[in-house]
């Protein structure tokens, strides 16, 4: 004769093997993650509301937003230049060249010190959000309705925390900067 449990489970009891399986049978299914699928390293900023991100070996170092001294005869996205360690960069100032209003007084800054065709400057963002890996499915075309003057800098965009993050390509950003043969 099979035994019974006679025996009230007490409130502060943990819940029993057979009642955390009746729950996860009605709960939603967890996504199974890929350990095998490829991923890339993305820097995660922002811009006012908005997101984007530069590819991870695109971006050399993330540094506190120093100011920049003043370069006459700069395109209008070059707010001038800095030193770092020893080594001069072009300064651009993303809300410059992205076509946003400048920053409200006393918003503070990063820079980050991108690197792609052989040229590097840093990129003056509002702020660094994160460093992630995105599984490369993740990532996907830029939208048909992305702004026409973009499409050379716009590498794709994907999802964070239920947020559309726009994926830059430096070498883009730093083409919209060379001088224009006339």
């Amino acid at each position: 004769m099979p035994r019974t449990n006679t025996m009230t489970p007490c409130a502060d009891a943990p819940p029993t093997l057979e009642a955390i399986l009746a729950r996860r049978q009605g709960g939603p299914a967890t996504p199974v993650i890929d350990v095998n699928e490829p991923t890339l390293k993305m820097v995660v900023f922002g811009l006012e509301r908005d997101l984007f991100a530069l590819p991870g070996e695109q971006v050399r170092e993330i540094l506190p937003g120093t100011p920049a001294f003043f370069l006459p005869g700069c395109p209008s996205g070059v707010e001038g230049v800095l030193t770092v360690r020893g080594d001069v960069e072009p300064v651009v100032c993303l809300r410059t060249v992205l076509r946003y209003p400048p920053p409200p007084a006393g918003l503070g800054s990063r820079l980050l010190l991108a690197q792609a065709a052989g040229l590097r400057a840093g990129l003056r963002v509002d702020r660094v959000t994160d460093v992630m890996d995105l599984p490369a499915s993740a990532l996907h075309p830029p939208p048909a309705t992305t702004n026409e003057s973009l499409r050379p800098w716009v590498r794709g965009v994907f999802l964070a925390d239920a947020k559309p993050v726009t994926v830059l390509d430096a070498e883009g950003v730093f083409q919209c900067l060379q001088p224009t043969e006339t």
